[in-house]
């Protein structure tokens, strides 16, 4: 039996709502794994703008991964 996993282009506005109140001015770079933001700003803005644009094309679902490594990451510590 398949897992269903829920639709990512419906939660890409629930991290939009998430990043709308942070404070990105006391953010500091992250490293995940072999991933480093340095610009948190830049990287959650370009992130969500290129999801919002192409909705639904799968070429982009690793923009969601990434997105959703580091939301997590916040939510955890906030």
């Amino acid at each position: 039996m398949a897992v269903s996993r829920p639709n990512v282009w419906d939660n890409i506005d629930t991290a939009a709502e998430f990043w709308a109140g942070f404070d990105f001015d006391t953010a500091e770079p992250i490293s995940i794994g072999c991933e480093k933001v340095i610009c948190l700003r830049t990287f959650v803005n370009a992130h969500i703008s290129y999801l919002k644009h192409n909705k639904g094309n799968k070429t982009y679902l690793p923009y969601w991964l990434r997105l959703e490594k580091v939301t997590k990451h916040y939510a955890e510590k906030h």
